[in-house]
């Protein structure tokens, strides 16, 4: 059950709203201004009232605050609204890194070529980071990276992260998180994962990034995730 939230809050917090940024079933994201510092960051609010939401908003915290990274959003405070769960982050503006390749122009050109090859290299520092701290992040894909307006790749939006050791499990039987356009086959599998689930995920992005076409598409999900499971890409070069 959600929770739809009457017109958007004049405070959450500490913080002024300035404005909504974006709206889901489980969560709104606003722009917010601090009132004594003036600096604006962004703050996430848990309206999915369900205790399942409530856990993973929570360990979607946790995981974040244990990361420190030029390429990772950065994570601040945590606290209530109205019962609800907030967090306030990095406010960073770009554009998604699809279509940071598209601006670069046709695929295997030298521009895009090396372009790619630049934000790509910051994308793998951010999935070391997170792998060396013993964290996956399960939803690696081109909607959770923007490239800012100096170039570099911000890494975002950690819903699906988790630990790989010791962490509570707070997802159905066979529950799937994360996108089937990108998911590794042990994921699709429901199979335990570690890193190279997300080096699978990183593996599908660079195939899109560099051939502007998909390793594997379907309108179907189910049909993709067989794809995933049972058959070999296209070779880039072909």
């Amino acid at each position: 059950m959600t929770f739809p939230l009457e017109g958007v809050p004049e405070s959450i917090g500490p913080f002024r709203v300035l404005r909504a940024i974006a709206r889901g079933g489980m969560a709104e994201v606003f722009e917010v201004e601090h009132p004594d510092t003036r600096e604006h960051l962004a703050l996430k609010l848990l309206v999915d009232r369900s205790d399942g939401a409530r856990r993973r908003f929570d360990r979607e915290y946790a995981v974040m605050n244990a990361l420190n990274h030029p390429n990772i959003v950065r994570v601040y405070r945590y606290g209530l609204h109205m019962g609800q769960p907030w967090m306030s982050m990095e406010l960073v503006e770009g554009t998604p890194i699809q279509a940071f390749a598209r601006d670069q122009g046709r695929a295997g050109s030298e521009r895009r070529s090396q372009e790619l090859l630049r934000v790509s290299y910051d994308v793998a520092l951010a999935l070391d980071h997170i792998h060396t701290r013993g964290l996956l992040h399960r939803d690696l894909k081109s909607a959770n990276l923007l490239v800012l307006s100096d170039g570099r790749v911000k890494l975002f939006d950690f819903g699906a992260a988790r630990f790989v050791a010791g962490d509570e499990n707070i997802t159905a039987d066979r529950e799937f998180l994360g996108t089937f356009a990108y998911a590794s086959p042990e994921q699709l599998q429901s199979f335990d994962l570690d890193h190279r689930s997300d080096i699978y995920s990183f593996g599908v992005l660079l195939y899109r990034l560099f051939t502007a076409k998909r390793p594997f598409w379907s309108d179907s999900p189910h049909e993709i995730a067989r794809m995933h499971v049972h058959d070999a890409p296209l070779p880039p070069t072909k």
